[in-house]
């Protein structure tokens, strides 16, 4: 198992660098963000590619571990990264693939949905049998639409679906409070969502830029704890004890004393400062 994954990811950035914050981003969910860690960039590269597969092989037994028993591994051709490595990891898990179409759709009698299984449209048997458990892999968690569409499809078939394993959850979170990865597990039985890391994990380690509500609603201190997953921090304690002076000495140097009021947004701008100037630093340093 992979102890420290940011740490993992930290050293194949020194390969292929996937942080793009200069620009707004549209996510294959159709929402927009500033903070884009393309993972599909170290998928793609010859240079990180198969250390990707570790991570899904890594996440793949963590299944095995937690005693899911599955027979096939599903890709959908929207989540290019994955797919590409498809080969790859039926080779080393010796499970069979199966594809997901969710483009260009037919006219024949495997196409009742714009998501499809893939399938030759003249053959009366497909790809998914009652007794397949299977286990979509995806790259990252956003509004969960690609993975749910999955289920369906490979429900309506009479498959199931029982764990889908994604590499970063960006902890989107629904209207009813709830983050997409709960709304999945508590809608369908017996399933699992394993993510290798979250979009929190992301911003204390500095591979993501934070929003207006992250600056607000966080404690980047917890997420940082909570992250390296340390009994003792004091090194962390002395950081935040470092923070707090200087978020002190910049609230006196002011005459707008309003200012004190965003002392949490304040703390949490210089950590995020600090953690993504040493994170861009660190990629740089081997180039």
């Amino acid at each position: 198992m992979i102890k420290n994954p940011e740490s993992f990811l930290l050293q194949l950035s020194k390969e292929v660098n996937p942080i793009d914050s200069k620009n707004a981003v549209i996510f294959t969910a159709g929402n927009t963000g500033f903070d884009f860690f393309d993972i599909a960039k170290q998928t793609l590269s010859p240079k990180t590619s198969s250390r990707i597969v570790e991570i899904y092989l890594d996440l793949l037994g963590q299944i095995d571990k937690a005693g899911i028993e599955y027979n096939k591994l599903a890709f959908t051709d929207k989540t290019l990264g994955p797919l590409m490595l498809s080969s790859q990891l039926i080779q080393k898990t010796q499970k069979e693939a199966l594809i997901i179409k969710t483009r260009f759709p037919c006219d024949c009698k495997l196409c009742s949905s714009k998501l499809r299984v893939k399938s030759s449209c003249d053959m009366d048997e497909t790809p998914v049998k009652e007794q397949d458990r299977i286990v979509i892999v995806s790259d990252v968690l956003s509004t969960g639409g690609t993975i749910q569409k999955s289920i369906d499809i490979i429900q309506s078939y009479h498959g199931k679906v029982v764990a889908a394993v994604v590499i970063v959850d960006r902890q989107v979170f629904l209207e009813e409070k709830k983050s997409v990865k709960e709304a999945l597990e508590e809608k369908n039985r017996e399933f699992s969502l394993y993510s290798f890391t979250t979009r929190d994990r992301m911003l204390a380690w500095g591979f993501s830029e934070p929003t207006v509500n992250d600056l607000e609603k966080k404690d980047f201190f917890e997420i940082i704890r909570s992250s390296l997953e340390i009994s003792d921090d004091g090194q962390i304690k002395e950081n935040e004890m470092f923070v707090k002076k200087l978020v002190d000495y910049a609230i006196q140097e002011r005459k707008d004393k309003d200012i004190r009021s965003d002392r949490k947004v304040l703390e949490n701008m210089v950590v995020a400062l600090m953690s993504h100037s040493f994170t861009k630093q660190a990629i740089r340093k081997d180039k």
